[in-house]
């Protein structure tokens, strides 16, 4: 699995963003194969929207992806969720479908063999931070004169 392009930085904030993804199939016996594509658990926690083919990419099947080294291109769309601007590090794992099921000698299940591939997303904020800097920043506190004739009152931020 290929994605080129990250990180895809300095999009309008309200803008999906088209991720191009390559999937490969190097399959010794040069079959068709099927693959699943996924993001991994715990890389997107602050819930960047995928899409694949209109549908949200959680567990995707990929069927008879072939074998050249071409590959098969898709495109998924990101966008962002109301509440966060950055998402960094997030993986898409990509394994055959042949992998599931296969037990250790113990009789556990085994993780598949996965190529992944990992993309951050940064899109502009509507306006900047704005913090409290100096003694300001220390005691969150600030005094406002609200008419010059009383006295001054503390508004506790």
């Amino acid at each position: 699995i290929f994605i080129t392009g990250s990180p895809f930085n300095y999009l309008p904030p309200d803008s999906p963003v088209e991720i191009p993804v390559r999937i490969v199939n190097r399959s010794p016996t040069n079959e068709a194969r099927n693959y699943r594509l996924q993001p991994r658990l715990g890389t997107n926690e602050k819930g960047l929207q995928l899409n694949l083919n209109g549908a949200a990419l959680q567990y995707t099947f990929l069927q008879d992806v072939p074998t050249t080294e071409k590959g098969l291109d898709l495109t998924i769309i990101a966008t962002r969720n109301p509440t966060s601007y950055n998402y960094t590090g997030i993986v898409l794992d990509f394994y055959s479908d042949c992998e599931l099921g296969i037990y250790n000698g113990d009789g556990l299940a085994r993780a598949p063999l996965t190529s992944s591939a990992t993309f951050d997303v940064l899109f502009q904020q509507y306006c900047s931070p704005v913090k409290f800097a100096g003694a300001l920043s220390e005691d969150n506190t600030f005094l406002i004169n609200l008419d010059p004739f009383k006295s001054t009152y503390t508004l506790l931020v």
